[in-house]
């Protein structure tokens, strides 16, 4: 399942509204929520759970609530804070054990079933977040991310590169060094991914 910051939500009513950001659990490396605005004027967007999610349909995300729901669903701008470390960055993939997937896990780390609220405090992805090689030089800016929908696990990251020719590339989650509120540290040179692109 692919999901995208701008992509349509339908509910079980009709359509919701659009995906602006995707909030990451950054101890389990696992998609925690969507954070999805209206497409009213005052509507305040809502966290969603990522359990909310069904599927992916013809480009549009469905979720197993109605209008009434969604509405009832806490505001990203009114979540409580956590009582968390707001600079918590992941440490890196060589720190880290690696699952049967490959996909970098803390050691002790558990994917959490409930909603952590205080979303705004989470590192999330959105439009723009940047994405930076093991040398801090900026490789691109987040497209969307593919998620295994029962574990939650990313599974991949497209990423959009360059500025007069536009592209975009694929990078495996094993390439992700840490995710904090700056952005997405990348493991690898900038020059291995720009090779995968062309």
């Amino acid at each position: 399942m692919e999901i995208r910051v701008g992509q349509e939500t339908i509910g079980k009513t009709g359509q919701l509204g659009a995906v602006r950001r995707i909030v990451l659990n950054d101890r389990s490396h696992s998609l925690e929520a969507i954070v999805v605005k209206p497409h009213s004027l005052l509507g305040s967007e809502h966290i969603v759970s990522i359990g909310h999610v069904l599927r992916e349909d013809a480009g549009a995300l469905e979720l197993d609530i109605d209008a009434a729901e969604f509405k009832a669903l806490p505001s990203h701008l009114d979540a409580p804070p956590l009582d968390r470390d707001v600079d918590y960055a992941a440490p890196l993939s060589s720190e880290r054990d690696l699952n049967a997937t490959g996909i970098p896990l803390e050691t002790g780390d558990a994917i959490s079933g409930e909603l952590i609220l205080g979303a705004n405090k989470l590192p999330t992805i959105s439009e723009g977040t940047r994405v930076l090689d093991v040398s801090g030089a900026k490789v691109g800016e987040v497209d969307s991310i593919s998620m295994d929908s029962i574990t939650a696990r990313p599974t991949r990251l497209k990423v959009r590169m360059g500025f007069v020719r536009k592209r975009t590339g694929d990078i495996p989650p094993g390439w992700v060094g840490r995710v904090s509120l700056g952005g997405i540290d990348l493991t690898v040179d900038k020059r291995l991914i720009e090779a995968l692109a062309a």
